[in-house]
């Protein structure tokens, strides 16, 4: 035997929608069985949409179990499957249908409004599709994602893109409604970063010295040289390091290089100095 508070009762609801349209049980619509799991244990409906009155407060829970629309697939229920409802409140599932129609969503890149696509060089990219059926993640672009349902797409950057560059906007939207068998596309619009200079040179005993030596540049941008001074231009932002490989001044040594890291801004312009010693005999 329940017994329950003469507190006041609550009421829960639940719908369904087929492409965001309301849907219910007809002859010829399909057949739908689901259940409501709550403080009272579970009342289970072939109805839709119906309505459970009477109910003590607390949390509950739509169970789907079978059935919907002919021909097509459960989404998400909204605003929740789980719930909590107020003495004297009144809350509402909603099952959303979506049309097995499959629709296409494919998504692009551009560079200053050129066409991207990552290759060898070019850069790397992360994002993901998600929608109804969840997430669908990619490392390539452009892409084409095949075989989904209708609903509502968004696509999470996560990281990347072309080298030097950031990512400006999604276009149209990064958020858009794919309708059954159509398709939607999404941009997204890099932009190039001012490029700046890295300049490298070199002391013997504090004063400034040139000649002969190999090191390399590492960073967002990389390359060698076999001399000072030298600079190098068009870097992107970012960490930079000079590793030194060989040569300088002769019977000296590499005591260290300053800075040990750099960051280079935007249009800006970093120095690495190399310190050497001399450490004695004739030259």
């Amino acid at each position: 035997m329940n017994f329950y508070s003469s507190q006041a009762t609550s009421t829960v609801k639940v719908k369904a929608t087929l492409d965001g349209q309301p849907w219910e049980t007809a002859l010829g619509s399909g057949k739908i069985e689901y259940g409501i799991q709550g403080p009272h244990g579970e009342d289970r409906s072939t109805n839709m949409p119906d309505t459970f009155r009477n109910l003590p407060a607390g949390d509950y829970s739509l169970n789907y179990r079978s059935g919907g629309p002919t021909g097509a697939t459960l989404g998400p229920i909204w605003p929740s499957s789980d719930q909590n409802v107020s003495p004297g409140d009144t809350i509402t599932f909603t099952l959303q249908f979506y049309s097995q129609a499959n629709g296409t969503v494919e998504v692009n890149a551009t560079l200053d409004d050129k066409p991207w696509e990552t290759a060898i060089g070019s850069g790397t990219i992360d994002y993901g599709i998600h929608g109804p059926h969840g997430e669908d993640r990619s490392t390539n672009m452009p892409d084409t994602f095949r075989n989904l349902p209708a609903g509502d797409y968004t696509l999470t950057y996560y990281s990347g893109g072309p080298i030097g560059a950031t990512l400006g906007r999604i276009s149209p939207a990064p958020r858009q409604t794919l309708s059954p068998g159509g398709t939607i596309t999404f941009t997204l619009n890099f932009y190039s970063q001012a490029k700046g200079t890295i300049e490298v040179n070199a002391t013997l005993d504090g004063e400034p010295w040139s000649g002969d030596v190999s090191y390399t540049v590492h960073g967002p941008y990389m390359d060698s040289s076999s001399s000072v001074p030298d600079s190098f231009s068009g870097c992107p932002e970012g960490s930079y390091t000079i590793i030194y490989n060989s040569g300088g001044p002769p019977q000296s040594e590499l005591i260290q290089i300053t800075p040990y890291t750099g960051n280079l801004e935007p249009g800006g312009s970093l120095t690495f100095t190399l310190h050497f010693e001399f450490q004695g005999g004739l030259l």
